[in-house]
């Protein structure tokens, strides 16, 4: 298991949710909430766990830029 830490002050949650759903197929993510962060934990990856993570934060910050 590997997890990703996203700024509350800059990810919204109805974002990562919606990503989250997109990428359901390729890992089980769960999301904790911590003082100013929000705390992702992908599990079961089909493919390479960091590189699931990295192109899932890609298109978490692609979102909330457009």
């Amino acid at each position: 298991m590997k997890t990703l830490k996203l700024s509350s002050d800059i990810f919204s949650l109805e974002k990562i949710n919606i990503i989250r759903t997109m990428y359901s197929e390729y890992a089980d993510i769960t999301i904790e909430n911590f003082d100013g962060y929000w705390k992702l934990s992908f599990t079961h990856c089909k493919y390479d766990e960091l590189v699931t993570i990295q192109e899932f934060e890609n298109y978490l910050i692609g979102m909330e830029n457009s």
